[in-house]
């Protein structure tokens, strides 16, 4: 059984996926650089993941959810 998810991490993850999406739909950013920031945020996630050693698995979990939207987001561009 999967643990509950974090409310205010989950609150947060929507807040900034609409965000960006706003921001792309408005012609304030384009896709690819979405798709750099969502690349950017993969790469700091994971550093901090590494860098967690035995209390990573949470963080396994958002770099799995991080793969998933920068994948879409790559998809979107195809």
């Amino acid at each position: 059984m999967q643990p509950l998810a974090d409310p205010q991490g989950q609150a947060a993850l929507l807040l900034v996926e609409s965000l960006i999406h706003g921001l792309c739909e408005n012609g304030i950013l384009d896709l690819q650089q979405v798709i750099e920031i969502a690349e950017r945020a993969l790469d700091v996630q994971k550093d901090v993941a590494e860098a967690a050693d035995g209390d990573a698995a949470p963080m396994w979990r958002a770099h799995q959810l991080l793969t998933a939207i920068t994948a879409s987001l790559k998809v979107d561009r195809n």
